[in-house]
């Protein structure tokens, strides 16, 4: 461990809002001024502490001159020694910048002082707000600093006597580990969410087998949660281990976000703050969707729509693979689906949607190849479709003949969806070592392996080995503007934070193993703003009846809900659990209208849809529950997880649930053993209301929006209950922005009686669901009168459930009555 002289910086009271008048201000501050060894200006304070020792063999630098504002430090960082470390000569002077985001976030930056580094700016933010919840203090000499949670001196990030390094080709920093962590993420990748002591290295360089880029992790205590994301997008490795989190990458610049917050679901709100919303999908998006290999003509879509119309079955869109274009032969459409116009035009009066795959690469000797000539990358590389190249997006006319080649395919066959793949430059390209000299690469890999050479030049004069890992978000930056009317539906292979499009993860196979390692990778990607699914029943493999029907039960919680197979011969699921699978859509489809408000209100706030129950209860015991999930903050799922047997043993972190289904009361908070049925059960979380509504012969999600509405209340201890919920076109790219929509926000307090109110605050749409045909209220006791807007209104009682009969309109304020 490395001693020091230390100067701690702290940040008193800082972060007033900047619109607040400066006489409130200073009237509201009190500046303290140390004496002799301190520097005291506005909200931040300097003390000086006596000189110590140094012994490291790690590069050691000296914090120079700091100016500083209400919301931001700036100081250099000078070499005081070189160290003994072999990764290059060490960059000097450094420029580091303290930002104080916001109450509960931090943005530290490093970089060199003296010329331009590749740095991604992703972001837009403005500081407004009252009292930080952090401690933000830092040492002269050797530089590191340090970042507690002031409720409980909790240090969040730590790098006080750990490896500190900054050269061309190499960066490093660490955090100490504080002892009983307990952390969530890091990266694509199948398994467990929850990152144990054992040491380990993660990496992240984007290629075809592991195609995510993913720095973040959520760390959660007792006491509060937070998060920390290293904002770089070089190759880089992360090395978690009992004593420190330590993140390496192989250029670039130090860029460090930390997140506070009560639980780990609000740290994941503020990071999805950060990195921006996730996006408004269309609504028919959240339907049932399948698909598989060798739909190689227009006749083979047409007879496998028909198999499932044939049963009445419920089914909102197709995923089709390549197959649909010419061999070798990039953005060709196929003679085969010459009249995949009409065939389109048919599926969408049903109300059924079509999604195909858009790999990236362009062979170079097509037509595609002829007319982005101008854009691409130059060179060729052997890809799955021929020798090909790439878009260099940093070409002045890369996004005009993108579009172009979007506006000939979709001319011929009119997709509502783009499958994004091999979008992290996949090629066939291999080499025994890379074209670049590296001092360090993650896991000692060949990173131009599978991909392109690392010293390939972009229009923008960086190099491929700092674009890389960016490619894929590019594209669909893209293909998001490719039509800015309707809200574009992309399913991309590459993600990283703030990519706003979907993932569909292919490779879990037919087994009970990947089915529940499923559940994690959902949900890891949900808490890096990334809306997934995992093709249910597995891509590959044979499908078995048990198997197939409880990865359905699941599913009805994935956001993204699809079965694709991967074998052209492939028939899909047996006939013999066909009920048991549209039983499973049709709970999707009565769940519609909760679905989409939580993806409304995380488009609005940030948030996970899948959510780790984790992120919103931790305790002692809970932690040993990691793979319960939620939907939204409202419902928990207790699926069968393993073969015949229908028992679960679940941990209630709270007194109070629900049987959705039934108002059945689970009273007991703790460990208990609970009979998941043959349906698996879905608990409503007392203190919530939700939207529901009836499933009668419906086969596609969007007939559902001329339904009547029905609300559920599920009553806490107090009587009480909130829940809201929005209405929009499902459709249109301006909802949010112009306010297109209507949010009805519903309560239950009891103030000598019990009172139900549902009102409009927002009423920028009224054209569906324009009416709520009854409500159930579960955990209350039978009421002597019930009335809706002083009139007396007809009632059914059954066992803690209270069904109120009465037809009022969604857009109007309605206030019921329940005298108990």
């Amino acid at each position: 461990m490395v001693k020091c002289k230390s100067i701690y910086l702290k940040k008193i009271l800082t972060g007033f809002s900047v619109t607040m008048p400066i006489l409130v201000l200073l009237s509201a501050l009190s500046i303290y001024l140390i004496a002799r060894n301190s520097i005291s200006s506005n909200h931040i304070i300097i003390e000086l502490k006596p000189d110590t020792s140094i012994d490291s063999d790690y590069p050691v630098y000296r914090l120079g001159p700091i100016t500083y504002s209400s919301d931001n430090i700036v100081a250099t960082l000078n070499l005081e020694s070189q160290g003994n470390q072999p990764f290059g000569v060490n960059l000097h002077p450094l420029r580091l910048e303290a930002v104080f985001v916001d109450k509960d976030i931090v943005r530290i930056i490093i970089r060199d002082a003296a010329k331009k580094q590749w740095m991604v700016n992703d972001f837009n933010f403005t500081t407004k707000y009252s009292i930080n919840l952090y401690e933000f203090s830092i040492s002269q000499y050797p530089f590191s600093f340090q970042i507690k949670r002031k409720s409980d001196g909790y240090a969040v990030f730590d790098s006080a006597g750990m490896g500190f390094y900054f050269s061309e080709r190499y960066l490093e920093i660490e955090t100490i580990a504080q002892e009983g962590r307990y952390i969530l993420g890091l990266g694509e990748r199948k398994g467990n969410i929850v990152l144990d002591d054992i040491e380990k290295n993660y990496s992240m360089w984007p290629n075809s087998e592991s195609p995510g880029h993913h720095p973040f992790y959520v760390e959660l205590s007792t006491k509060g949660a937070h998060g920390v994301f290293l904002h770089n997008f070089n190759a880089m490795e992360i090395q978690n281990s009992k004593k420190s989190v330590k993140f390496k990458a192989a250029g670039g610049i130090i860029d460090l976000f930390v997140f506070l917050g009560n639980n780990g679901e609000e740290v994941v709100r503020n990071f999805h703050k950060i990195i921006g919303l996730p996006e408004l999908p269309p609504f028919w998006s959240l339907g049932y969707f399948i698909g598989k290999k060798g739909l190689d003509k227009t006749e083979n879509v047409v007879s496998l729509v028909e198999k499932y119309e044939n049963k009445a079955f419920p089914l909102d869109g197709i995923i089709i693979n390549d197959d649909y274009l010419e061999i070798s032969e990039s953005f060709t459409v196929s003679s085969k689906y010459e009249n995949a116009k009409d065939m389109i035009d048919k599926l969408h009066f049903k109300n059924k949607y079509f999604i195909a795959e858009v790999k990236s690469a362009i062979t170079i000797d097509s037509w595609a190849g002829r007319q982005a000539m101008s854009s691409l990358l130059p060179l060729g590389v052997n890809s799955s479709l021929g020798l090909a190249s790439y878009i260099d997006w940093y070409s002045s006319d890369a996004l005009t003949d993108w579009h172009n080649l979007l506006t000939n395919l979709t001319s011929k066959i009119p997709l509502d969806g783009f499958w994004l793949t091999e979008n992290s430059i996949s090629s066939y390209h291999h080499v025994e070592k890379d074209s670049i000299s590296l001092p360090f690469t993650p896991k000692n890999m060949i990173l131009e392996n599978g991909t392109l050479p690392l010293k390939t030049l972009h229009r923008n004069n960086f190099k491929e080995i700092d674009l890389h890992s960016l490619w894929g978000s590019q594209q669909v930056v893209a293909t998001r503007n490719f039509n800015e009317i309707l809200r574009p539906f992309i399913i991309s292979e590459n993600t990283r934070p703030g990519i706003k499009a979907y993932h569909l993860f292919k490779e879990f196979s037919s087994n009970w193993e990947d089915y529940r390692s499923s559940i994690f990778s959902v949900a890891a990607f949900d808490m890096f703003g990334v809306r997934s699914g995992a093709s249910v029943c597995g891509t590959t493999g044979l499908i078995t009846n048990e198997l197939c029907k409880r990865w359905h039960q699941l599913g009805i919680f994935y956001p993204f809900f699809a079965h694709y197979r991967s074998e052209a011969e492939d028939s899909g699921w047996p006939s013999a659990i066909d009920k048991d699978v549209k039983k499973c859509i049709y709970t999707r489809y009565a769940l519609s209208m909760y679905i989409y408000s939580l993806f409304f209100e995380t488009s609005l706030n940030g948030g996970s849809i899948f959510r780790p129950m984790i992120l919103e209860f931790y305790d002692e015991t809970m932690k040993n529950y990691p793979g319960q999930i939620m939907l939204g903050g409202a419902l928990f799922g207790i699926f069968a997880l393993y073969s015949s047997n229908q028992f679960m043993t679940v941990y209630l972190p709270s007194p109070r649930w629900y049987n959705l289904n039934t108002g059945e009361i689970f009273s007991v908070k703790g460990i208990q053993s609970i009979d998941t049925g043959p349906d698996g059960l879905i608990l409503l979380r007392a203190g919530y209301i939700i939207p529901y509504q009836t499933v009668d012969s419906e086969t596609s999600i969007q007939e559902m929006r001329r339904k009547p509405i029905e609300i559920i209340v599920g009553l806490d201890g107090d009587f009480s209950a909130k829940g809201v919920f929005y209405v929009d076109d499902g459709l249109s790219t301006d909802s949010i922005k112009n306010k297109k929509f209507t949010k009805i926000v519903c309560t239950a307090e009891y103030k000598e009686r019990l009172v139900l109110t549902f009102h409009s605050v927002v009423r920028g749409y009224v054209d569906e669901y324009i009416q709520i045909s009854l409500v159930k209220v579960y955990g209350v006791k039978k009421p002597t009168l019930v009335r809706v807007d002083k009139e007396d209104a007809k009632f059914t009682y059954n066992q803690n459930v209270l069904t109120i009969f009465k037809e009022v309109s969604t857009y109007s304020t309605t206030e019921i009555s329940i005298y108990l």
